[in-house]
């Protein structure tokens, strides 16, 4: 099975080479089986309480688990701890033995892979770094950065392995962890000791390939304790056939119940129907903004559809939004979205995306978002601000490019337009791209001067969409600029991808969660319509239709970097919508973009040749 899924990910080689010499301190398995039991499990629960996370390997198609990971970081020591439990490796015959290894990658591939590798060796653990080329094939790292710090072999036959390495080892053959996705691999397999003298071992036969997409520097930030008082909501559809499409857009309009009074929405999670989780792709949930006493029609259908009541177009402030990965959110102590009471209404409607690209026929669909509400406030009320390129193909991503970038405007006019005087205060952010999104970061600048970054993601994957809670929360005042950028792979499609609302198509968003709520809700921009018009133009294509024009270029290298350079320096109309979707007052066509600004100090790597082993034993080790 490991097999046929390696060759139907198109990995270079099922047979990795190991080059092994065992000149580094290996542990031995009677050795360590000699310390008092009692010390394993004063380990083990002391260790317990220091884990901030915890992620489950399941191989794709099955359901049982093949390993546990925890782990903890320190940004300050530069270093990551980690917990991984399994089956326990064995020696299968005198000759073949097993062995497992814990991968990071900038993808779910073998490719440019840091890894490192356990193995039993007589009556020994071995465990080594290792790190794989650009064919797949497995070198031992010159630098040794992983620190094999204890294990244990559990009564119910689990291997509970820890080790640690620094966060960034300036090391270039091993993965940078970072602020982001990681994709992290669970390997197992068995190897034939060499008859020979070359101290070297040869791994085949992999049995286990496990992959999932985690954050390792996820902010951890205390969880408050749902009140005695919360009161729950599912906003769902309603038992529909998901139509046999490779793009459907469904609307649902709901009412929340109970909401007499003012409520704070303090956490939502999905709620997907079993066997539909690669159908749905994402979910908003919009509130409605109607006059007291104004009904709303109890509409289920497609967002486009023609006979739409013309009364939906009033939900458009976002409450809550979830895509692929997503885990539960559950808002700061601080803050709550506002439902209900003066001023709100408890109408709400939702909007499911699902992605059918084999047109499968006769799905039904219960999917939604479930919300946890309360009478009792707090003392913010959220909003969720939409920033980076507007839904449209008049910004579009040519064929067979490695690195394009999409460029999306939040104008310094439009902050200024819709940000109260105080400005708001960032605490959580959502990238959202379609299938060929591969990174995507925000940039914040003000008067000229460009600060930190407000979210990046340099191995995004649209199967792993998380909101993220920031470091500390980010100050946006009003004159204050975001240029979202998003970085596109697509040498696997012959033809133009253009932007739009299809799986196909492609997107560029950054959803922020924010305090207070301000009326602004959308502020993005995309090529403007005279520039895209002077574009085609020029390649011979003038009077056409944006999706025409652009699918009829010929997109040889000299058109693929001129359009490269319109998208980041040529006019721009911009969205600035207020909560009820109209736009505020303004000029948002064709406006200059500001191209230049005194740029961030790069932040310092301190690569120097302190023993970080000595810091993990005294920092880490706890015994």
């Amino acid at each position: 099975m490991a097999t046929k899924l390696l060759k139907s990910m198109a990995f270079p080689v099922i047979f990795l080479s190991m080059f092994l010499n065992f000149c580094t301190p290996s542990i031995s398995l009677h050795h360590h089986h000699s310390l008092p039991k009692s010390h394993h499990q004063n380990v083990r629960q002391n260790r317990n309480s220091l884990y901030s996370f915890r992620t489950t390997f399941i191989e794709t198609g099955k359901t049982t688990p093949v390993g546990e990971l925890d782990w903890r970081s320190d940004a300050a020591e530069n270093v990551i701890e980690f917990r991984l439990r399994t089956a326990v490796i064995r020696s299968l015959s005198t000759s073949s033995r097993e062995w497992i290894a814990l991968g990071m990658a900038k993808n779910e591939s073998l490719i440019d892979t840091d890894l490192f590798v356990i193995w039993l060796h007589g009556d020994r653990i071995e465990a080594k770094d290792f790190w794989t080329d650009s064919s797949g094939r497995l070198h031992k790292d010159k630098s040794q950065d992983y620190r094999l710090l204890d294990y244990d072999v559990t009564s119910d036959d689990r291997l509970e392995l820890v080790f640690s390495r620094p966060i960034d080892t300036c090391d270039a053959k091993d993965y940078q962890i970072q602020n982001g996705t990681d994709h992290l691999l669970l390997l197992r397999g068995y190897y034939k000791e060499a008859q020979s003298d070359d101290e070297s071992l040869i791994i085949h036969n992999l049995t286990t390939f496990a992959m999932k997409r985690v954050s390792l520097m996820k902010t951890l930030r205390a969880v408050p304790d749902l009140p005695s008082d919360v009161q729950i909501d599912e906003v769902l559809v309603d038992t529909i056939t998901v139509p046999a499409e490779s793009t459907t857009y469904w609307c649902k309009v709901y009412q929340f119940s109970r909401m007499y009074s003012k409520h704070h929405i303090i956490r939502y999670e999905a709620v997907v129907s079993p066997g539909n989780e690669d159908l749905v792709h994402h979910m908003e949930v919009y509130n409605c903004n109607v006059q007291d006493g104004q009904h709303l029609p109890n509409y289920s259908g497609s967002c486009r559809a023609k006979d739409k009541p013309s009364s939906l177009e009033s939900c458009k402030h976002v409450i809550g939004a979830w895509a692929m990965g997503a885990e539960p959110f559950i808002y700061p102590e601080e803050v709550g979205v506002a439902i209900g009471g003066s001023g709100s209404t408890a109408y709400v409607m939702i909007e499911i995306h699902y992605n059918n690209p084999t047109h499968r026929k006769g799905v039904v669909d219960n999917s939604g978002i479930r919300f946890y509400h309360t009478p009792t406030l707090r003392p913010n009320d959220a909003g969720i601000l939409e920033v980076g390129v507007v839904y449209s193909p008049n910004q579009s991503v040519p064929p067979n490019s490695r690195e394009f970038v999409l460029t999306g405007y939040c104008t310094s006019q439009c902050t200024k337009s819709g940000l109260p005087t105080g400005g708001i205060r960032a605490f959580a952010s959502q990238l959202h791209t379609h299938l060929t999104g591969v990174a995507v970061w925000t940039e914040h600048i003000r008067r000229g001067v460009e600060l930190k970054e407000l979210n990046r993601d340099n191995h995004y994957s649209a199967h792993f969409q998380e909101i993220r809670l920031l470091p500390t929360d980010v100050q946006i005042l009003p004159g204050d600029m975001l240029i979202t950028h998003c970085r596109y792979d697509t040498r696997s499609r012959n033809n133009v991808t253009l932007g739009g609302f299809g799986i196909e198509d492609e997107m560029c968003v950054n959803y922020i969660h924010y305090y207070p709520q301000s009326n602004l809700e959308v502020c993005k921009s995309t090529v403007s319509k005279k520039t895209l018009d002077a574009f085609l133009r020029h390649e011979g294509l003038g009077g056409a239709p944006p999706e025409e024009g652009l699918d009829q270029v010929r997109w040889d290298g000299r058109t693929k970097k001129l359009w490269q350079d319109v998208i980041q320096m040529a006019p721009i109309d911009t969205e600035c919508l207020q909560s009820s979707g109209r736009p505020f007052l303004g000029d948002w066509k064709n406006q200059s973009p500001v191209s230049k600004w005194l740029p961030r100090p790069k932040r310092r790597r301190y690569c120097h040749s302190m023993d970080w082993r000595h810091l993990l034993s005294r920092t880490f080790l706890v015994k």
